[in-house]
């Protein structure tokens, strides 16, 4: 059923992604407040604004709450808590990585004024996941204590 689901999302994805592309040759425009403002007039490009706004939002937020819980939980695999000292404390350690996360990774991407100029770290993004599939694949058919096969 997983297989299935993560197909019709594809599909999904693909006929939205198309519907973008159409929106986008008719009516010359290149934003998604645009497209609501000639499509639905300046009310929507309002609404449309704002809820891109929240949704990105809601985004970094999910992003930062990740990394602050699980870098210290990364380093401890490697590390003991008495060599890495205060950084990996429930409440430095998370304001810590919290900050160094948000100005270190998402401040230098958030000043290019062109979409254009971000494309170096939309690739290091794809090729972290791919990465991480290939791993996770890896782990799932080779380390046999880890998941065991059914018999």
């Amino acid at each position: 059923m997983g297989i299935l689901l993560i197909l019709l999302g594809a599909l999904i994805s693909y006929y939205t992604g198309m519907l973008i592309v159409k929106v986008s040759n008719r009516t010359k425009c290149n934003r998604y407040e645009d497209f609501a403002q000639k499509l639905y007039g300046p009310r929507c490009r309002t609404t449309t604004s704002a809820l891109n706004l929240a949704c990105l939002m809601g985004f970094i937020t999910a992003y930062i709450v990740y990394v602050k819980s699980m870098l210290p939980e990364i380093l401890l695999l490697f590390w003991t808590k008495e060599k890495l000292g205060w950084i990996v404390t429930d409440v430095w350690g998370q304001i810590f990585w919290a900050t160094a996360f948000s100005f270190v990774m998402l401040f230098p991407m958030s000043i290019p004024r062109s979409i254009n100029a971000l494309r170096f770290s939309s690739l290091f993004g794809v090729l972290c996941s791919v990465y991480l599939s290939l791993a996770v694949f890896c782990v799932f058919y080779c380390d046999k204590e880890l998941v065991p096969q059914p018999s």
